[in-house]
């Protein structure tokens, strides 16, 4: 009977960690399952996911080792407990909620499989007394399984994701052959882009151009990797597809020609070359090779970044070169300027503002044009172009409350674009609302505390968010500090005028969140 309650104790211990592990998992996923970036997350957020109530899973069987207490009264203490302990861990609400994806779901079998392991070897040198230990010394060690199940499950999800890493492999390797076999059964023209900033949106736009006289696909919303692009691939290429789009995204050098081997890109665009994921890189000269990796992949139309600084073949377009804009002025619905292509002059008026906005559509017009796209279909999208959602988009809330949305993320170049548009509009109280750029390594706190420069001569209050505030107030004295979104934005409650426009400058993922 004894040992009937003991295993009862160890699948409660089972089901709170398989419920714990939900978190993890999630965290896990944020961190693109790479056990690094998720083990760096664990380190500085293991004290603020602990409870006082995983206490009391640890000392129940300490006290029933040191007392007579019955066995079944164990198990019932260490049940209630455990449940208290699982209902009371910290929770905050998730911006993005966990992916049940088929890669979660076998994570969460391994987990299972490896609980039931463990139970059945419990069980088997129990059955036996191997040792020829009491039942209450087993007590005592589930006492430290509970310990590591509950307290150290961020040890478990990583051995987890080491366990999978080579079914994972396999199963990435199937879909990429399938979606090389796609590829090349296809006549499909396949253009690359890539930059630190505006390749989203740039490729947004070339969309839109390209498809004015071509059947043209793109990778949705931000598929960047290599598995965003296959799945594109096998979900979406038609026969009927004349071109498609890839957007490229890297954290580390070789991630672009990593893509690259798959889709074999002819044609290529470099939005732009800074700072963004400076910590994973280690220096910009990492930088500036990986991005380049889809340059030396292609062999047809290369369109560079104006403002680029690499000696290399190709054609320039953004502020200079072979294609460029001129006379830009704003206005209400939006902004208007002469497109220079080649020495042509073509009037654009779009909605779209800032001059990453018109960096993006010369860049994307430069590659279009190439292709074929007359000048009067470029004018004509031009007129229908609406901002990626999240990426220097306009909201009118209502007449006077305007809400400038740059949350998707922020780099040193774009936040200086946003902070820019927000000090255009006269007349308001001008917020911003910003938890600052992360992932810059050591120039963190520097590039931050200069955003809190721009920030004081473009906002009439600015309020930091989470672990860059201080930073971003010592560049901008006047910063309001607070720790999470939620008190941002009841103190921007606070502060605002008769005609109020707030910029949302980045919005952290939840484990980069304090």
């Amino acid at each position: 009977m004894n040992r009937l309650f003991l295993n009862i104790a160890f699948v409660c211990v089972i089901a709170a960690f398989l419920i714990l592990l939900r978190h993890q998992f999630h965290m896990l996923q944020l961190s693109s399952y790479r056990n690094d970036r998720y083990k760096k997350w664990a380190k500085e957020n293991f004290g603020k996911e602990l409870t006082v109530w995983y206490i009391f899973p640890v000392l129940v069987p300490c006290i029933i080792v040191m007392t007579s207490l019955p066995l079944w009264v164990f198990t019932a203490c260490f049940a209630v407990t455990l449940a208290l302990a699982v209902i009371f861990t910290p929770r905050k609400a998730e911006k993005k909620k966990l992916v049940i994806t088929a890669r979660v779901k076998r994570l969460y079998v391994t987990a299972t499989v490896l609980s039931l392991i463990m139970l059945t070897l419990l069980n088997l040198v129990m059955g036996r007394n191997l040792f020829g230990y009491s039942d209450r010394f087993w007590v005592f060690v589930l006492f430290w399984i509970s310990v590591f199940a509950v307290c150290y499950r961020t040890v478990a999800t990583r051995l987890i994701n080491f366990i999978n890493a080579p079914i994972e492999k396999a199963v990435a390797r199937y879909y990429i052959n399938d979606a090389k076999k796609v590829l090349a059964s296809s006549s499909v023209t396949v253009i690359g882009i890539t930059g630190s900033y505006g390749k989203t949106s740039t490729k947004y736009i070339l969309e839109k151009f390209l498809s004015q006289k071509f059947n043209t696909l793109m990778t949705p919303e931000s598929y960047n990797t290599p598995l965003g692009a296959v799945r594109t691939v096998r979900e979406h290429l038609l026969p009927t597809h004349k071109y498609f789009i890839c957007e490229m995204g890297a954290k580390q050098v070789g991630d672009i020609k990593e893509i690259c081997d798959i889709v074999h890109p002819t044609h290529c665009i470099i939005t732009s070359i800074g700072p963004c994921h400076l910590e994973n890189f280690g220096s910009m000269e990492n930088i500036v090779k990986t991005k380049f990796e889809l340059y030396d992949a292609c062999d047809g139309i290369k369109i560079i970044g104006a403002d680029i600084e690499k000696e290399c073949e190709g054609i320039r377009a953004g502020t200079s070169g072979d294609y460029f804009a001129k006379d830009i002025s704003y206005n209400e619905n939006g902004m208007t300027f002469t497109l220079v292509a080649k020495g042509k002059e073509i009037e654009i008026s779009t909605s779209l503002l800032g001059m990453s906005g018109v960096k993006n559509i010369v860049t994307a017009a430069a590659m279009a044009m190439e292709l074929g796209v007359p000048a009067e279909d470029i004018r004509f999208a031009c007129a229908r172009l609406k901002a990626v959602p999240h990426r220097l988009e306009i909201n009118r809330k209502s007449a006077n409350y305007i809400v400038i949305d740059d949350a998707f993320n922020s780099n040193p170049a774009g936040a200086s674009e946003a902070l820019s548009v927000l000090s255009s509009f006269e007349g308001y109280t001008r917020v911003v609302i910003t938890p600052g750029m992360v992932e810059l390594g050591e120039k963190t706190y520097e590039l931050n505390r200069e955003l809190g420069v721009k920030a004081k001569e473009c906002a009439d209050y600015i309020i930091a968010v989470g672990k860059n505030a201080e930073a971003i107030k010592e560049g901008a004295d006047n910063a309001i500090v607070v720790k999470n979104l939620n008190e941002a934005l009841g103190k921007l409650q606070t502060l605002m005028g008769e005609k109020t426009v707030v910029l949302f400058e980045n919005d952290l993922p939840d484990n980069y969140e304090e």
